[in-house]
């Protein structure tokens, strides 16, 4: 993962949080401390508001909860947008460079973990089959 695609995934997984450790980012992302440290540098200088607290029980703290514009869906508009991501797996690839499972999984970790498990199971019971497959196989 690039450091641009890096930095977005660590403000997906701020924009839920109040307070953070710096452990909890090298963690997360299996990055070294150094990195770390400039990933946060690089977060704030792109105006995340961040002020430490030291001490025992200290850490990170987010100044402003609104990291990212935040989009709403419904439960249906979720389910139907994953749901089209599952029926476009049958495609080889995307032109985009990135594969579909990759968007399917940032998108995933951006929703509530009420509606994930709401999600898992549509997509569980959904099978999709390729016509042009079948018919080459019945013949």
């Amino acid at each position: 993962m690039n450091k641009a695609e890096r930095l977005n995934r660590e403000l997906i997984y701020l924009s839920n949080k109040h307070t953070f450790h710096l452990k909890d980012i090298m963690e997360e992302f299996n990055i070294s401390k150094r990195t770390a440290l400039r990933d946060i540098a690089e977060l704030e200088s792109m105006g995340v508001g961040l002020y430490v607290e030291s001490g025992r029980y200290g850490g990170y703290k987010i100044i402003n909860q609104n990291l990212l514009t935040p989009i709403y869906f419904n439960k249906n508009e979720i389910l139907a947008i994953f749901f089209a991501l599952d029926a476009l797996k049958l495609l080889s690839s995307t032109p985009f460079k990135k594969s579909y499972k990759q968007i399917r999984d940032k998108l995933y970790s951006t929703i509530p973990n009420n509606l994930k498990s709401d999600v898992q199971n549509t997509l569980n019971v959904i099978q999709y089959y390729n016509a042009y497959l079948l018919t080459n196989q019945i013949s």
